[in-house]
């Protein structure tokens, strides 16, 4: 338990050298504008990727829907007709994931830049 007294100062001293108004180095500022220019770029194709694989499930949902039997109204196209309500129901779910993760990307590559200052 003493020894914890004895860090107390030198955490102290840490706060103190925080909140100096020293500049970042210029290493660490390209660093933070790389990190925000790649989570930048990386969100635009994730939600690219998203989008484009929610819409081949639409379209194959749309597909499953457009099933029709030669005989007549059948149960098995009531089913697929239903189906396809389903896929369109997942190609919603795809799409609001896929804002929010890219939502995400660019708001850790924003916090870098604030810290940039």
């Amino acid at each position: 338990m003493d020894d914890n007294i004895l860090l107390l100062p030198e955490e102290e001293e840490d706060l103190n050298v925080n909140k100096s108004k020293a500049k970042p180095l210029a290493s660490k500022i390209i660093l933070n504008w790389s990190l925000f220019g790649a989570s930048l770029i990386l969100s635009i194709v994730l939600l690219i990727m998203f989008f484009s694989a929610a819409d081949s499930i639409k379209t194959g949902g749309l597909d499953i829907m457009s099933i029709e039997s030669v005989g007549g109204k059948t149960l098995e196209e009531a089913y697929y007709h239903g189906l396809g309500y389903i896929y369109e129901g997942y190609c919603i779910a795809i799409r609001a994931s896929g804002v929010f993760c890219s939502s995400l990307l660019l708001l850790f590559g924003i916090s870098r830049l604030k810290n940039v200052k």
